[in-house]
């Protein structure tokens, strides 16, 4: 079996920006002063070479309470994704998607990431 980092990088898998994958933002946690909170710093970066997937079987069974399958989807990347508080945003298609679970696993010839990222919810 080929490594991990093989099969992310096979453009017949890979999705998202050839080299880049897709890009990620990370907030630090707010700073509360007299009640009234105030967004920490964020940093971007890339996933680098990322597999985007729907969901399907056991994935769309564990679902969390209020979203749907075409909300949600399951990105594999060797990017250290993290749920939070506060989640990382993942952009994809240029919509800004919420990571709300992280899976990791050491096998392939390294350590990869099955992240479920779920669209963000505009509200008026």
């Amino acid at each position: 079996m080929s490594a991990l980092t093989d099969i992310l990088a096979d453009p017949d898998f890979r999705t998202g920006d050839p080299v880049y994958g897709y890009t990620w933002t990370r907030r630090a946690a707010p700073t509360f002063t007299d009640g009234v909170a105030t967004l920490g710093a964020a940093t971007t970066s890339t996933t680098g070479p990322a597999i985007l997937r729907p969901l399907k079987g056991r994935d769309l069974q564990a679902l969390p309470e209020g979203y749907a399958a075409n909300d949600v989807r399951k990105l594999l990347t060797t990017a250290d994704l993290r749920v939070g508080p506060p989640a990382d945003t993942v952009t994809i298609d240029g919509e800004d998607w919420t990571v709300i679970g992280v899976a990791t696993t050491t096998a392939f010839g390294g350590t990869h990431r099955a992240v479920l990222v779920a669209r963000q919810k505009v509200t008026a």
